[in-house]
């Protein structure tokens, strides 16, 4: 079974999965008030790797991501490199699982043991691999703009509340807690 994803599709699963891991997950605290600075390096981080990784794509457009990570590591390097990327991705989905069954927990269904929740959300994953990439892809192109549509519309109903000048002086704890957030994002 040979299943292919547009770019626009893979570029809305990794922006889906940035999204997914971000959302409950709030990281660089030690930033204190530069946290939006820290995440803007996170997000420029997360575009160059984005890149790089759409550069190798084209310029090995017949290769899969193992073979293209053959081609450029050798069989060894590719091998602790896929086995590193492979221990993250299950790291970080076992986080937001846990984190997202919290959430639903601490929020709606604070009688429902967390493990059934986590189970249930575990089945929703294994039906949406069951029907493949290319159905999880075009799913990703409609939902990613829904998230971003819910998203801009929680911003828009809590502005009222922000205050602009929360976020100054600008550099108080001095830039070492704002570089140390990109590396543990």
């Amino acid at each position: 079974m040979n299943v292919h994803l547009s770019q626009k599709q893979a570029t809305l699963l990794m922006v889906m999965f940035i999204i997914g891991s971000s959302t409950l997950m709030v990281m660089g605290l030690e930033a204190k008030r530069d946290i939006w600075i820290a995440v803007i390096l996170a997000m420029v981080a997360a575009a160059l790797i984005m890149l790089i990784y759409v550069r190798l794509l084209t310029v090995c457009p017949d290769k899969n991501f193992f073979q293209t990570m053959e081609f450029y590591l050798g069989k060894v390097g590719s091998k602790i490199a896929i086995g590193l990327l492979t221990w993250f991705s299950l790291d970080l989905c076992s986080l937001v699982l846990r984190n997202y069954a919290k959430f639903i927990y601490t929020i709606a269904l604070t009688e429902t043991p967390l493990q059934l929740i986590m189970a249930l959300m575990m089945v929703v994953c294994a039906i949406s691999v069951k029907y493949g990439i290319d159905t999880i892809g075009h799913w990703s192109e409609t939902a990613t703009f829904a998230v971003i549509i819910f998203l801009i519309i929680s911003v828009a109903l809590v502005s009222e509340n922000m205050d602009i000048n929360s976020i100054l002086p600008v550099f108080d704890e001095g830039i070492k807690p704002i570089l140390k957030v990109p590396l543990a994002s």
